[in-house]
């Protein structure tokens, strides 16, 4: 009797359950549920009842007699019992049982005489589904659950043991979902399954479930590869990161076997199919063979599923090893990113989890476990307005440190003008606000002033409040198909408007090169050349379009108002051959006119110079992805 709790406990204050049959479901299947239910009550077979249109009541009737779902029983299954588990594969956009034989059919020959593997694959009737429909989401996730129950009563019509808790979940069944299935298979996992593998792709945060891996009550795997476009590499950091953390408090092995994230070298979004790329949407172009690609695949999931089912200590436990390692490979190759993104080296956290009581005084440490273990806005829906305004907190100081060092440089350029005058030299204090908001950030501006001695230090010095404002590419819609680092928005004051101030309105002001947004990209990206793995820096010299970085764009005169070029005129990329991107930085300047140092409202727009440029963690997402991309460029 397969028996479908609420998930709502029984306390004193429920009046006594009453037993319906269900009538949506054919056989001994029974519904325990309270008599009179409350507006938060959802039952686990809502998916079965009647609120939907008569059309979309009809393909749920028909999704027994779809043929086009497949369950197929281990190879040989006369042999003795093996553990067994049931391998729910939902198919991601576009894609069908067959396009993953390739896998599939390596996962067997490796866990042959190991694992009795059952594999369900659904045909995803979930896209069929009218996606102008408002509740097409809801339509969505309702045929996916329905299909699942489908495949797991006709696995077990073929033989397969499911060991079902009380709650209706079974522990051996594994879900493992590909590309946009996992915005369905993460709440069923947690639900339905014993575990969940996410085949290039990630936790989908949605409007009723925290997709945070660090939380996530069941073991999941995320597996892809570190050329997939699609599902970027960008994006399954924020797993790495969850995962090096809980390595972090938990211990490696642990780690490696309840949240491993692994990405494959030199596999794409397709090799983890059919291989056939979608260059439309952004997928990059394979480093290995379909074939090799596949039986990767088949490896690592192979490992999953023996750490959590094989009786034998010593299959689990070299599985176990081999988890492990991919996971420490993936964070070393990740690491630079996060580093730059102002998230910690997640390497440093595989590496070193050993018990607490083993780190005292190691103030790096504790630090980088800081930084690991906050939150940013990758936790909210892509459609949640809030995430605009939340930043992880490393992301606004590294945002904040940037700004302060271009502001200095700009400073240095004003002391080459003044050198001949250092009678007239004074301290210069340097200070940045970072923004989320782009409102606020439109209604400042940075400001020069002057100031008297502090009573610490003898002489005035000049105080510059800079301003900058993370721009996130990845927010607008299919945002995940862009960058997911910042690129920074600054609010500057010029070499011109500080030499008046500090040195007089008599001193020349060419005899130092300009400070320019073209120069600070450049430089930016040959720190981030030097800081990525050698692997991701010798395929991007061998294949990679080459930034060249173009005089900056002087649009003062273009504009009406600076909103317009905050919000309208992006850092602009533009293939320019083969094999290079040419990068042009839109600049707004203002004159520069004798103040005294005094604020006002006229001081503040005086002497500005506003531009657009890469974040460090921008150049090494370009070296590592976006610049791997097929170039556009057309003779």
């Amino acid at each position: 009797m397969k028996i479908l709790h609420s998930p709502r406990p029984v306390t004193r204050s429920y009046k006594p359950l009453t037993v319906q049959r269900c009538p949506h479901h054919k056989g001994p299947f029974v519904l325990l549920s309270p008599p009179k239910r409350s507006a938060r009550y959802r039952s686990p077979c809502r998916f079965l009842k009647g609120s939907f249109t008569t059309s979309a009541q009809a393909a749920f009737e028909n999704i027994g007699q779809d043929s086009r779902h497949v369950v197929e029983p281990p190879c040989n299954a006369g042999r003795p019992a093996s553990p067994a588990t049931l391998l729910m594969l939902l198919p991601g956009a576009y894609m069908k049982p067959s396009d993953y034989t390739g896998v599939t059919t390596g996962l067997r020959n490796l866990l042959d005489g190991k694992v009795a593997l059952w594999v369900a694959a659904a045909y995803p009737i979930w896209q069929e589904v009218d996606h102008k429909a408002p509740d097409a989401m809801q339509q969505a996730t309702q045929r996916v659950t329905a299909v699942v129950d489908l495949l797991l009563s006709k696995a077990q019509q073929e033989g397969f043991p499911a060991n079902r808790l009380l709650s209706g979940r079974v522990t051996n069944m594994v879900i493992l979902a590909h590309s946009s299935a996992a915005l369905f298979a993460a709440p069923l996992a947690s639900r339905l399954a014993g575990s969940l593998i996410l085949l290039g792709s990630y936790l989908f945060p949605s409007a009723d479930y925290h997709a945070s891996l660090r939380e996530f009550s069941r073991p999941v795997m995320h597996l892809g590869g570190m050329l997939d476009g699609q599902a970027r590499f960008s994006k399954m950091a924020y797993a790495a990161q969850d995962a090096a953390y809980f390595a972090s408090q938990a211990g490696p092995m642990y780690a490696a076997a309840q949240k491993p994230v692994i990405l494959l070298p030199g596999v794409n979004h397709a090799s983890l199919s059919n291989g056939h790329v979608r260059s439309d949407a952004n997928d990059l172009s394979p480093e290995v063979c379909l074939e090799d690609a596949n039986l990767q695949t088949a490896h690592f999931i192979s490992d999953f599923i023996l750490v959590h089912s094989s009786t034998n200590e010593q299959e689990a436990g070299e599985a176990l090893s081999r988890l492990e390692e991919g996971c420490l490979v993936t964070s070393k190759w990740i690491a630079p990113f996060t580093k730059a993104l102002g998230r910690g080296s997640i390497d440093a956290l595989w590496m070193h989890g050993v018990p607490r009581h083993d780190r005292s005084g190691q103030a790096d440490w504790k630090m980088t476990c800081l930084l690991a273990s906050a939150r940013g806005a990758e936790i909210m829906p892509d459609t949640d307005t809030s995430r605009r305004y939340v930043a992880h907190p490393g992301e606004l100081a590294a945002a904040e440190d940037f700004c302060t060092h271009v502001q200095r440089r700009i400073v240095a350029q004003a002391e080459e003008h003044g050198k001949h005058k250092e009678e007239a030299c004074m301290r210069v204090h340097v200070i940045s606000s970072v923004h989320t908001d782009v409102e606020a950030f439109i209604r400042s501006q940075p400001t020069l002033q002057l100031c008297k001695g502090d009573g610490s230090s003898s002489g005035a010095y000049l105080q510059i409040h800079a301003h900058c404002y993370l721009h996130r590419p990845n927010l607008v819609p299919f945002g995940h198909r862009f960058p997911v680092a910042p690129e920074y928005v600054l609010k500057l004051k010029s070499a011109e408007a500080i030499t008046l101030v500090r040195y007089g309105p008599d001193c020349d002001t060419s005899s130092a090169a300009p400070v320019s947004a073209s120069q600070i990209n450049e430089e930016t990206f040959q720190q981030a050349l030097q800081n990525v793995d050698e692997q991701s820096r010798g395929l991007f010299l061998r294949r990679g379009k080459q930034p060249l970085f173009m005089p900056d764009r002087d649009v003062s005169r273009d504009i009406a108002t600076p909103v317009q070029w905050i919000k309208d005129i992006p850092l602009a990329f533009s293939d320019s051959s083969p094999n290079a991107t040419t990068v042009t930085s839109p600049v707004v300047k203002t004159a520069a006119v004798r103040n005294n140092g005094k604020p006002g409202p006229a001081a503040a727009f005086q002497g500005n110079l506003y531009m657009k440029t890469l974040s460090l963690a921008g150049a090494i997402e370009w070296i590592m992805c976006d610049g791997l991309r097929p170039s556009s460029y057309q003779q």
